[in-house]
């Protein structure tokens, strides 16, 4: 898709209704493949006016659909100009609209989770509607926003066990979207959540992330109080570990397994 294009369309945007443009608009913060159910996030309407919207919304030429689930997503370079326009010119539409797809996130989690338990965490949609929910939050410019975006992470990683989902994720937010969609403060949240699971518990960086994230946390107005438990822990953890190091090798490589391990057991009993 061309510039020329992406022009025709935000020029074809102006020309439409304020509640297809408003449509269109908030269509492109979908921070996954949208259904027509997903628009129910932003506003009210008959299932009638859903399913009239729906059409002309998939009709559009940059907008894709999967031959495999029948979703759709709008051409990178179509939702990269059309989510710059939002910002820039309605930058507080533009927030209730993330915090509404957020907020949306977070029921279909909950209802996947009351409905499979915790074999939930494996499933593919889980795992997608979970980095769609920290995507989101991470683009809202609240302290409270960004917290969530860090249990929600620690969620993935530590009781999913998706680690190595989470972290190619959290590098796109970090690298590939354009400053305007992230801001500093959430970019320095990737970035530390990106050295608190990669570091070795060895080294400086981990103890320097987790001190940074709790101080994020705990300025919330509320959090899990599993989240920072969970962060402590590892933080004594490397506290540890960086303690026997110095002195002994062996009793070093022992303590790592044995403090990882009754971490490990402690992590499973609580979940």
């Amino acid at each position: 898709m061309t510039t020329d294009i992406a022009t025709n369309m935000l020029r074809w945007l102006e020309e439409q209704n304020r509640r297809m443009q408003r449509l269109v608009l908030q269509a492109t913060l979908c921070s996954s493949p949208f259904t027509q159910d997903d628009l129910a996030a932003f506003h009210s309407q008959t299932e009638q006016e859903r399913t009239d919207s729906y059409r002309r919304l998939v009709e559009l030429p940059c907008v894709q659909s999967s031959s495999l689930d029948g979703r759709h997503r709008f051409h990178p370079l179509a939702r990269q100009w059309f989510v710059r326009a939002f910002s820039q010119c309605s930058p507080q539409e533009e927030q209730a609209a993330r915090r509404a797809l957020a907020r949306h996130y977070q029921q279909r989690l909950e209802h996947l989770q009351t409905t499979a338990g915790r074999s939930a965490f494996f499933s593919f949609g889980w795992l997608e509607l979970a980095l769609a929910r920290v995507s989101q939050l991470l683009c809202l410019t609240d302290t409270a926003s960004h917290a969530s975006a860090i249990e929600q992470a620690m969620k993935i990683a530590c009781e999913a066990k998706r680690e190595e989902n989470l972290l190619p994720a959290l590098r796109g937010l970090s690298q590939e979207q354009p400053d305007i969609l992230v801001s500093a403060s959430a970019r320095r949240i990737v970035q530390l959540l990106l050295r608190y699971l990669e570091a070795d518990l060895d080294g400086q960086e981990v103890l320097t992330a987790a001190t940074d994230l709790l101080e994020v946390v705990r300025s919330a107005p509320a959090f899990s109080p599993s989240l920072p438990a969970r962060m402590y822990g590892k933080r004594g953890m490397a506290y540890y570990w960086r303690s026997t190091t110095r002195y002994c090798p062996v009793i070093n490589l022992l303590g790592k397994m044995a403090v990882t391990t009754r971490y490990e057991i402690e992590e499973e009993a609580k979940s």
